[in-house]
């Protein structure tokens, strides 16, 4: 589904859209916007559009003799040279506590991200690529690599781009940037990449998405910075035809997880005990800039304009006491970290779990770049402690962000109120007709 008819039916009949009181100017603009879309199914970007990645070319056949293992090998030891070695990954992250100020100065954000997007592409292998929030929205569905290269943005473009464009607080339409890692359980798997799906028949976990970035909201920054949000999903940022540039583009997980703020996780019930969803925690918990993991379900992106209410902890405690608890002192909920290559953890194919084991190697064996636990390192008087000291599974639990929830729902509500007003006040002004004035949600 793209930009259409479909989208807009109040606009695709011209008489029912003057009947609804839309105007001659709004109707023909509509028709300009159709127009261009036809002729650049990726207009919609705007100025993002400088940063859609390089169309790939076609798929090669694997030489005879190929090793990939021994290829995802070799990628995984040169990721983790570098995040062992690179001072753009050693190196500070954004200084938190001054960008929550009101006038905050993010002007310095794009350059410190760019530099180490440049770090993680100067290794090799594929390049690191997202989405923004605004093609799900566009698309109703989440773009596939490398079909729909043409609404995909290669991260390290969409940093200079941003940075040429900014304004002198650093921010574009009034927003600041933010990457995302987005981990969640595929709906369909399955080995055959062509006949494999992450999401539901009508977009569910892309609706969800383009929500969160429609909202802009993030708690910490809350009310005085909004941001747009590119997401990295592994539909769109692994390669699902290619088997070399899939598999090296999973060996650099860590290194593109590094290039994340935060981690949105899209919860269901099979999504804890699945062994890739697992590894995405684990790897984000040691490598993105916030532990926080950012909780979103099927709900969140219900009715006109998504969740009105805030989430209940207890209930979610309550119905998943193996998956989560709640903080006895902030009353926050926490997340248990398992191991993803136990027997209880869910794969499809099996030959991934060799991959996964060198890949939870890579966290066991790297100095955390999180910030939360460099502090956690830094307090105990060492700078050798490994991050194996923090992840230990079965008694390590991640703090889980309920409070994005909370703001974005409180956002909804007051919408939603607003609209129930403006109803109320074209029925008043209709007369005899305001008792006919009807409103949905």
């Amino acid at each position: 589904m793209g930009a259409g008819a479909s989208s807009h039916p109040d606009y695709a009949d011209e008489h029912a859209a003057i009947a609804a009181g839309k105007t001659t100017e709004e109707i023909e603009a509509w028709k300009a916007s159709q127009a261009t879309a036809a002729n650049d199914p990726a207009g919609y970007l705007g100025w993002r559009s400088a940063a859609v990645a390089a169309t790939p070319p076609p798929v090669p056949e694997l030489e005879e003799g190929a090793d990939l293992q021994k290829e995802s090998a070799d990628m995984m030891h040169t990721v983790v040279d570098a995040l062992k070695t690179n001072p753009v990954f050693l190196g500070e992250g954004p200084p938190v506590p001054a960008l929550i100020n009101p006038d905050a100065d993010w002007s310095g954000f794009a350059h410190w991200l760019g530099a180490r997007v440049a770090a993680a592409n100067a290794l090799g292998g594929p390049r690191m690529r997202v989405c923004w929030s605004g093609t799900m929205k566009e698309l109703g569905r989440m773009p596939r690599w490398p079909q729909d290269a043409a609404h995909i943005l290669d991260v390290e473009e969409l940093c200079k781009t941003w940075a040429a464009k900014q304004d002198e607080k650093g921010k574009v339409d009034g927003r600041a940037m933010c990457i995302s890692l987005f981990s969640h359980r595929w709906e369909h798997p399955n080995i055959d990449p062509k006949e494999a799906h992450p999401d539901t028949p009508d977009g569910t976990k892309a609706k969800a998405l383009a929500k969160y970035g429609s909202n802009g909201t993030c708690p910490i920054f809350h009310p005085h910075h909004i941001f747009d949000y590119f997401m990295w999903i592994d539909y769109a940022g692994i390669h699902q035809d290619d088997p070399r540039e899939c598999v090296t583009g999973i060996a650099k997980l860590p290194a593109y997880i590094s290039c994340c703020i935060e981690m949105i996780f899209y919860f269901t019930d099979k999504y804890e005990a699945r062994a890739w969803t697992r590894l995405e925690r684990c790897v984000a918990y040691t490598f993105a800039q916030s532990p926080l993991f950012v909780f979103i379900d099927e709900n969140y992106a219900s009715g006109d304009s998504g969740a009105t209410k805030a989430l209940d902890i207890d209930a979610l405690v309550a119905a998943h006491p193996a998956v989560f608890k709640k903080d006895e002192k902030t009353g926050g909920m926490l997340m248990e970290v398992k191991d993803p290559n136990a027997e209880d953890a869910s794969i499809t194919d099996p030959k991934d779990r060799k991959i996964i084991a060198d890949l939870l190697n890579v966290i066991q064996t790297s100095t955390p770049l999180c910030p939360a636990m460099k502090m956690a390192m830094a307090a105990s008087g060492s700078s050798e402690i490994q991050a194996s000291a923090f992840l230990q599974f079965g008694s390590t639990f991640m703090p889980v962000d309920t409070e994005h929830w909370k703001v974005d729902s409180e956002k909804n509500h007051a919408i939603l109120e607003r609209r129930h007003t403006e109803a109320k006040f074209e029925g008043f002004k209709g007369g005899d007709n305001a008792d006919k004035v009807e409103v949905t949600a």
